[in-house]
């Protein structure tokens, strides 16, 4: 059974990962349905980056969604996920209410409850509770930033957190506009629910998503992409092209302007924006730059415009790698936040937020990104860039932008085909020292990618930079889950260029010199989706509650197999959606920070009643 997502999304990528898994678990038996009551349910909500992986694992535990698996339907505890962005997700398990996940206004400016509800029901379960939206509770949110870089770090103590909305708040049952940062704030109720328990869910690569569609005469010229359509095809770029991209510096895709760049020594020069257009895959001669198109055509960026983790993984990496191409005139250092001597008051990066970003741009170069577009969610995201009509001046060609991977092709097989974007390739760290600077020239045939496409496997060898201390245990605080903080150590110089304190995610590299080279196949944007939980839950109105929750997070967190090598259902879930499971140490690790869990009064809860 699939569960409405969104209008259209998820049929066909639940019938993909039925032959996907079919494949490696083999069948049996076809298994009855299982039998629900409301009273069974796992709701949770947040991250649109992990939404389409998650709806699809919460199918697979609670019912069987083809017959002959040996590996879904392990459950009567059906979940329920409502992929309504990072920033609601943690606003509804902040204040442990299910309204908080999606909210409008009405005609006075008061928050409500939307009149229409969201498309995040069950619609074939014949249950009341899966059929009605908001859920009746919050079993878990979700983010695909951490709690502890979400909540300002002036309110942080080891027993509570604060978390200052940026958008419409219900406080203790009062209905309110919060506006700004400087509005009240709502608290973790610690007393009552106990610490909160963050887990990263996924190893998740961002893609760069770009239309390449010509349009009015326009045509395109890409001869760094493949031959097929596959992921990381569509165009290869470099960290100086995404640098000059998203800080407005170059705008039209015929430019040949220069742009700052490193060299394998780690000292800043200057080369043409084009000039990874090299390759054999378009017309002219191999290894000669060409601009991208043959006219005009603006370089529009499609952004997230509600709170987002994606935003938040983007601006990391954004921080990490373009301060160190910092020329003089370009001032990457202000824009992507590592120095601010001369400008104040200047919002901080990452952010959930990319105006954030947006507003950097504008108050350190005067750029306004007027052309830039906004869209919510992840479907909203894609639909904006890969949309090929045109209506009067309006086009879609040449749009670029930012989606998890199971958004571009080729991990989103769904039937709006116009609605899945093809992804770049984007050169890593270790290639630049490397002196991999362009993509590579070939004399003749299709050009193969050089750079790094945004793939499972490419996630998880960017996630090798955690090593030793990195990776959290069970008696690690729930802030130090936050992955995005591992930073590399004072006095780090990589290829001649001091990473000292960057995030290791933002900037995954080799820099012990390991051999082989744990990180030389990274895909460089990448994070991770948190998981962000109770640790005592009220039982009041279900029994089960506890054991349900904790079930579901025991299988989710299962080891592969070993002998012979097998992955987990779930791991084969996220392989399908472009994800990968989380290496085996932090799996076992998270496994057993949910063994601690536990229900209100009882045991570690005594005098907390749980969250409701």
């Amino acid at each position: 059974m699939a569960r409405q997502l969104s209008s259209k999304s998820l049929s066909a990528s639940v019938s993909v990962l039925a032959l996907s898994v079919t494949a490696v678990i083999g069948s049996a038996s076809v298994q009855p349905a299982v039998a629900q009551t409301g009273a069974d349910g796992i709701y949770g909500g947040g991250s649109s980056l992990v939404s389409l992986a998650m709806r699809q694992i919460m199918d697979c535990y609670g019912n069987p969604v083809f017959p002959g698996s040996v590996s879904c339907g392990v459950s009567s505890a059906t979940g329920l996920y409502a992929a309504v962005g990072s920033g609601n997700g943690f606003r509804g398990f902040i204040s442990n209410n299910p309204s908080q996940f999606n909210l409008a206004y009405d005609s006075s400016g008061n928050v409500v409850t939307p009149a229409t509800p969201p498309p995040f029901e069950d619609i074939m379960s014949g249950l009341a509770d899966f059929n009605s939206y908001p859920y009746p509770r919050v079993d878990f949110g979700a983010s695909d930033s951490p709690l502890a870089i979400t909540s300002p770090a002036t309110t942080l103590t080891t027993a509570s957190f604060s978390f200052t909305p940026t958008n419409g708040w219900i406080v203790a049952g009062v209905t309110q506009a919060v506006a700004s940062a400087a509005a009240p704030t709502a608290v973790y109720n610690s007393t009552s629910w106990g610490e909160p328990l963050q887990l990263p869910l996924v190893e998740a690569p961002v893609a760069i998503a770009i239309n390449t569609n010509g349009v009015g005469g326009v045509s395109w010229n890409v001869k760094s992409k493949t031959s097929t359509r596959q992921a990381g095809g569509a165009i290869q770029l470099t960290t100086a092209q995404i640098c000059a991209i998203f800080s407005g510096t170059v705008t039209d895709w015929n430019s040949t302007a220069p742009i700052a760049a490193l060299n394998a020594a780690g000292a800043v020069v200057s080369q043409a924006f084009n000039d990874a257009n090299i390759g054999s895959g378009g017309s002219g001669a191999p290894g000669t730059a060409a601009p991208y198109v043959n006219g005009s055509l603006p370089i529009v960026v499609v952004f997230r415009n509600d709170s987002s983790g994606t935003s938040f993984i983007l601006t990391n990496y954004l921080k990490s790698a373009c301060p160190q191409l910092t020329n003089g005139t370009n001032k990457y250092d202000v824009i992507f936040g590592k120095t601010n001597s001369t400008y104040v008051g200047l919002p901080s990066l990452p952010n959930n937020a990319f105006a954030n970003l947006r507003t950097r741009i504008q108050i350190v170069t005067g750029n306004t990104t007027s052309n830039w577009v906004p869209a919510d969610l992840s479907q909203g995201v894609a639909a904006s860039i890969n949309n090929v009509a045109t209506s009067g001046a309006t086009t879609y060609a040449g749009r670029i932008g930012y989606l998890s991977a199971d958004f571009t092709y080729p991990y989103q097989l769904n039937s709006l085909v116009t609605y899945t974007p093809d992804s770049a390739s984007v050169q890593n760290e270790d290639q630049r020292v490397a002196g991999t600077l362009l993509p590579a020239s070939t004399s003749g045939g299709a050009n193969p990618p050089t750079f790094i496409a945004p793939t499972p496997a490419s996630a998880d060898a960017a996630f090798q930079v955690l090593t030793g201390a990195d990776i959290p245990t069970v008696s690690s605080a729930w802030s130090d889950w936050n992955l995005y903080g591992k930073n590399y150590p004072t006095t780090t110089i990589y290829g001649g260029v001091n990473i000292s304190g960057v995030s290791k995610l933002g900037l995954p590299a080799n820099v012990a010199g390991t051999s082989p080279n744990p990180t030389a196949a990274a895909y460089p944007i990448v994070g991770s989706a948190y998981a962000a939980l109770y640790s005592c839950y009220s039982t009041a109105a279900d029994a089960g509650r506890v054991v349900n929750v904790k079930t579901f997070f025991d299988w989710y967190y299962a080891p592969d197999q070993v002998s012979p090598p097998l992955p987990s259902v779930p791991a084969t879930i996220l392989a399908n959606n472009g994800f990968s499971a989380l290496g085996t140490t932090l799996r076992a690790n998270a496994a057993s920070v949910i063994a601690t869990i536990d229900e209100g009064n009882v045991g570690a809860c005594t005098g907390k009643s749980g969250a409701l």
